[in-house]
């Protein structure tokens, strides 16, 4: 057995007009077992979205002529794990990044390149005619690969039953953070692992860019500079590919600074959430109100509404808040959220100013009590410009919310760059 090494040679995506099907250097490995071939019933089929359907079927097809790369057990090589893949075998790096049902691993050899491991169990236990993840995030990603907006993704494998793979003696592959509950539930639901081998982005997530600012905060007209980018990036996706993202945040905001013009480049990654936009969704409730509560969500998802580009937005505008507040932003805003229940949530989220953090908490347990104030720190070398900042914050915030009430309005994409555009033209002048 030897480690791929030299360089991949792959046809781009840009000019092959094949699905799946990758050109294979060499063949070193003979894997324990083929892949799990899913079965999905007529009532699965009819419930997906006509594109989605369509995504499926050419996936299957991408599965059967790549039998040998479903994902394998922990076996390793040099002490390392690794895993049998078209171009050859890769032994799996340090860990780039983990979730409840994902992991992402580094290549060894291969400094460009990323390898994803993903489970379906959420979307099986709560969603059951959803696709995998991956399958969405690949297929999705390829065509938002085409715009420039996203990273090139490679290869997605068939799948492997979760049961084969997950809890093997001191697995070092598939090392998600679902607790054992979870684990058994995947099991009994016959979930499945697939992997995708992608490019590696030369940026970095808003997540992580805020670490390179004291005290995590951005100063504002940064942020506002990278936030008229991700709107650019949105618009783009959302009119010219129709797709709506799904999963707007700062870990799936790829920055990329341009130390030439001190301009930033933006890409988007994980589509798992993807959907393609029919601009002509319901207003009315597809889910149960409360059913999506995380604070990161959009009101309209917290109120059961159907999801749709204006989710992208808000979600967007949202993520220029966190990043110009300190990280007890989110915290302060899940208690706020707590205490107010649902419904509750879903008015604070509309009609507060959301670019300052919700009420300090103090109590036995918890201390959030930060007084910092994003626009007193933008402005306190010029306080003349505070109410002109304020004033256009607050134009920002209804062009998201109030203007959005209909899921079928017209997104002022134009504007809200504009908005953004004239932040940073207040704060450097």
């Amino acid at each position: 057995m030897g480690l791929a090494s030299g360089t991949i040679t792959i046809r781009s995506s840009e000019t092959s007009d094949d699905t799946n099907m990758l050109p294979m250097e060499s063949i070193d490995l003979v894997p324990l077992f083929y892949r799990h071939v899913e079965q999905y019933s007529t009532e699965f089929e009819g419930n997906l979205t006509a594109n989605d359907r369509e995504i499926l079927h050419a996936q299957l097809v991408a599965d059967s002529q790549n039998d040998f790369f479903a994902p394998d057990a922990d076996d390793h090589l040099y002490g390392l794990p690794q895993e049998y893949t078209p171009f050859g075998t890769f032994v799996l790096g340090d860990v780039f990044h983990i979730g409840d049902q994902s992991v992402i691993f580094e290549i060894h050899g291969h400094p460009e390149l990323l390898i994803k491991y993903q489970t379906n169990c959420e979307e099986i236990d709560s969603y059951p005619y959803s696709l995998h993840p991956l399958i969405l995030d690949y297929w999705y990603m390829r065509e938002s690969f085409m715009l420039g907006l996203s990273p090139e993704p490679l290869f997605l494998s068939p799948p492997s039953l979760f049961e084969r793979l997950y809890g093997v003696e001191n697995d070092r592959k598939y090392i998600f953070k679902m607790d054992a509950t979870d684990a058994l539930g995947c099991t009994i639901n016959a979930g499945v692992v697939r992997y995708m081998i992608m490019r590696r982005s030369p940026g970095v997530s808003l997540h992580l860019f805020r670490y390179r600012y004291p005290n995590l905060i951005l100063p504002m007209d940064i942020a506002a500079n990278i936030t008229s980018g991700v709107i650019r990036g949105l618009q783009r996706l959302h009119t010219e590919a129709r797709i709506v993202h799904g999963d707007i945040h700062n870990g799936n905001i790829l920055v990329e600074r341009n130390p030439e013009n001190e301009q930033y480049k933006i890409l988007f990654i994980d589509f798992g959430r993807a959907f393609r936009d029919n601009e002509s969704f319901t207003n009315d409730r597809v889910n149960e109100i409360g059913q999506w509560d995380h604070f990161l969500c959009s009101p309209w998802q917290m109120d059961g509404r159907a999801w749709g580009r204006r989710d992208d937005i808000y979600k967007a505008v949202q993520s220029f808040a966190i990043v110009t507040n300190p990280t007890e932003y989110c915290a302060r805003e899940e208690y706020a959220m707590q205490l107010r229940g649902v419904e509750g949530s879903i008015g604070m989220k509309l009609n507060r100013f959301m670019f300052r953090m919700a009420s300090a908490v103090k109590n036995k347990k918890v201390q959030l009590t930060s007084s910092y104030d994003p626009l007193w720190a933008a402005t306190r070398s010029n306080p003349a410009k505070r109410n002109d900042l304020t004033m256009k914050l607050a134009y920002i915030q209804d062009l998201v919310t109030n203007s959005l009430a209909d899921i079928n309005s017209p997104i002022s994409y134009g504007e809200l760059i504009a908005g953004f555009e004239e932040i940073v033209h207040i704060l450097t002048l």
